[in-house]
């Protein structure tokens, strides 16, 4: 029985650590894009 809990507490914890590192994949994902969109509007103000 100890083992069993042990193991699903295990999963929880992997699972946690996966979804905080996908939150943060996309937060600089969206951080990237905002400045690739600013720098081609840039460029865009500058023809």
């Amino acid at each position: 029985m100890k083992e069993s809990i042990l193991i699903a507490l295990e999963v929880y914890f992997i699972g946690f650590v996966i979804s905080i590192l996908i939150a943060a994949l996309i937060k600089g994902m969206q951080a990237v894009l905002r400045r690739v969109a600013r720098g081609k509007e840039m460029i865009d103000e500058g023809k």
